[in-house]
């Protein structure tokens, strides 16, 4: 069989010993009720220790195969369909394939597969059920990719859906080839509330992120020179150049044409060897270094001033307060508030009556609201029981006029956290929570008639740049809008973009109340080309960039008497460096260092809308919490050379620090308020009555 129907189709042999441990990590099968499912079939994946062989298989014909083969079974992958439906996306066939002379077996659904296998001389052994294609929006968080991966010195492919196979595979050296198919996470009905059970809310980032294919790609490459500002170098005072000989550790001489393998796995001779060894020598001894000092140095940096970087860290925006979780701030934006009834109570109790949003309370309710009185005393909101028939106050109906609102809130709060250079590593992330109410007259007789509108506002910003190339991380925003006035629809605006992709957007209005909960997320690898100095006449080629997860979740209710929301910008990025080809070439070199990027999230929440009313009075009811948890460019990124020769040693003389800081990292409280404000139910009327009856 040819390399390229090898490269393109080959699942089977999976030689590389550290990914025997994964395969014994799950032994023990997890039991499924078939009877309950009709509609999909579980994706299982099998092992053969003797055949060194992977085995994805969802039908009985297959498993009993494997079974017969001695194959064991490791995991579940997740399930497939049974029969073809178009109803979550576009579904297509998955087949299994075997090779008798090879002993392999391969599963696939992308006509690039099943054309490789029939060339190579592979039976269809039968269908194992359907993968989607492509999914319906709706339904991304679903399902999850079928992966094929590739590991190009043993032209080995590996099918896998867990991301600890992924993990194992990536770690053999196994890198990503194509998507062949959408495979479902589990058989039941299930919605984004289910991802909003996990407590950690990176942890709900990365579900939902995986669910999606990554999103990789490339930015302008950038060239750096001993002439740049920000490239310093650490070069010291000229030492003698002593050449390498071409001998061995007891001074006998080696043959020139001798074959060495590089750890790149390139091969040269003895003689193409050393002449590059005393290249490479020459050059650190003008700089003052050399091969033989095996101790590590940084010769050259690019990173940002430390300074710098501590002034901006003083200037970071300050907590009021520790960093409420997620169950301290559900109970603290609670739609429902007590308040106290005032004068004397049996037994030293002292009586509350609750409030909420008045278009939530029953008629009863109602009712009973309507005969408490409330006073704002020093702050507090206090009930007190009445006995007075209340009708609703005539507004002089005989002189029709604009009526003037009684209260108006538009407050926004907005923090921004930022730092480093954009000419080398700078990463800036910033929310900001708004809440509005215009509140004008109430009459519970004519509630059509009714001009009063709630608004909330949440927004969430993070931005980057790396050696000049800037990004656009996350733009998100969420806006719930309700009028009281019914003939008006409420609306909800809804704008997520991250690494300029629009992740969702909405824009609808709703005649009735609506509920909204969604998670959005994805992953992301942005990279460019670099060419940096580590010593004039060294240069570092590889690729710079950061990687990770970019979402945004939000919950928001709209009433005809109240807007909530809560939102939660999630940025988890992490920088990192790859070493070319052509550096690795140089002998040897490498990259290191770990640097969390943007690590953050903003807890944004606010409601307002009219908690209590009566013919007399509004209450309107306020409530906010902006909480945030941040880590910026903390840790290190480094070039390395190394130099391993036979019958020499290995040498790791040099470095080029990008960037090293020890990060800004904090959690706390922005602002946070709970307000209650009785209001007069008095109507009032601009100077110059727009109509009159008369």
């Amino acid at each position: 069989m040819s390399q390229k129907f090898i490269a393109l189709l080959v699942i089977g042999v999976l030689s590389y010993a550290s990914l025997a441990p994964m395969m014994n990590a799950q032994t023990r099968r997890q039991t499924v009720d078939h009877r309950k499912e009709k509609q999909y079939t579980v994706l299982e994946h099998y092992w053969s220790n003797d055949r060194k062989d992977n085995l994805t298989t969802a039908s009985e014909k297959g498993k009993k195969a494997a079974k017969a083969a001695k194959y064991r079974f490791v995991r579940q992958d997740g399930y497939v369909l049974s029969k073809a439906s178009n109803v979550e996306g576009k579904s297509v066939p998955l087949y299994l394939y075997y090779n008798k002379t090879r002993r392999d077996y391969f599963t696939t659904a992308t006509t690039v597969g099943i054309k490789s296998a029939n060339s190579a001389g592979y039976v269809k052994i039968g269908l194992e059920g359907y993968v989607l294609q492509t999914v319906n929006s709706k339904f991304k968080h679903l399902y999850k990719p079928l992966w094929l991966y590739y590991n190009n010195s043993r032209k080995d492919n590996f099918t896998i859906a867990t991301s600890k196979g992924m993990k194992a595979a990536e770690a053999a050296g196994y890198r990503k080839v194509r998507i062949e198919g959408y495979i479902r996470i589990n058989n039941k009905k299930s919605t984004n509330s289910s991802i909003t059970k996990i407590s950690d809310p990176f942890t709900r980032l990365k579900k939902e992120a995986q669910k999606t294919v990554l999103k990789k790609s490339k930015m302008e490459s950038v060239k750096i020179t001993t002439n740049n500002p920000n490239w310093k170098t650490r070069s010291r005072t000229e030492i003698e150049f002593v050449p390498f000989k071409l001998e061995d550790d007891n001074g006998k001489p080696i043959s020139p044409n001798e074959k060495i393998t590089l750890k790149t796995g390139k091969i040269i001779t003895a003689q193409e060897l050393i002449d590059k060894t005393n290249d490479l020598e020459r050059k650190l001894n003008k700089q003052g270094y050399s091969l033989r000092n095996n101790s590590k140095k940084i010769i050259s940096t690019t990173v940002t001033g430390k300074q710098f970087l501590d002034d901006r860290k003083a200037l970071a925006p300050k907590s009021i307060g520790a960093f409420k979780n997620e169950p301290q701030v559900k109970n603290f934006m609670s739609l429902e508030k007590k308040v106290k009834v005032g004068g004397r109570s049996p037994r030293g109790r002292r009586k509350t009556i609750t409030l909420k949003p008045y278009s939530m309370y029953s008629e009863r309710e109602k009712k009973l609201v309507n005969t408490y009185n409330f006073l704002n005393t020093s702050g507090n909101v206090l009930a007190q029981k009445t006995t007075k028939l209340r009708n609703y106050k005539d507004f002089k109906l005989k002189k029709l006029g604009n009526l003037s609102k009684l209260y108006k809130v538009d407050i926004t709060n907005k923090r921004d956290w930022g730092f480093g250079n954009p000419s080398t590593f700078q990463a800036k992330i910033e929310g900001s929570i708004n809440r509005f109410a215009i509140i004008y007259p109430f009459d519970s007789k004519n509630p059509d008639r009714n001009k009063s509108e709630f608004k909330v506002t949440a927004k969430g910003k993070a931005k980057g740049a790396l050696f000049g190339n800037e990004m656009d991380i996350l733009n998100a925003s969420c806006m719930f809008y309700a009028p009281s006035n019914i003939s008006k629809n409420m609306v909800a605006s809804v704008s997520v973009k991250a690494m300029e992709t629009t992740l969702f957007s909405l824009n609808k209005s709703y005649p009735q109340r609506k509920s909204f909960s969604k998670t959005h997320g994805k992953t992301f690898d942005k990279s460019f080309e670099i060419e940096i100095p580590i010593i004039a006449g060294i240069d570092f080629k590889g690729l710079i960039g950061v990687k990770g997860e970019v979402g945004f979740e939000y919950e928001a209710k709209i009433e005809r008497t109240v807007a909530s929301v809560h939102a939660k910008p999630i940025v988890d990025l992490k920088g990192y460096a790859e070493a070319g080809v052509e550096f690795l070439d140089l002998l040897g070199g490498g990259v290191g260092g770990k640097l969390t990027f943007i690590k953050g999230e903003f807890d944004l929440n606010a409601h307002t809308g009219i908690w209590s009313q009566n013919s007399e009075e509004i209450v309107l009811g306020i409530k906010y919490y902006f909480g945030y948890d941040v880590e910026m460019l903390s840790g290190e990124m480094y070039a390395y050379l190394e130099a391993c020769i036979k019958y020499i040693g290995c040498y790791r003389p040099v470095e080029h620090q990008f960037f090293k800081w020890d990060g800004f990292k904090d959690s706390g409280t922005i602002v946070e308020g709970d307000i209650l404000i009785p209001l007069a139910n008095i109507a009032r009327y601009d100077e110059q009555p727009v109509l009159s009856q008369n």
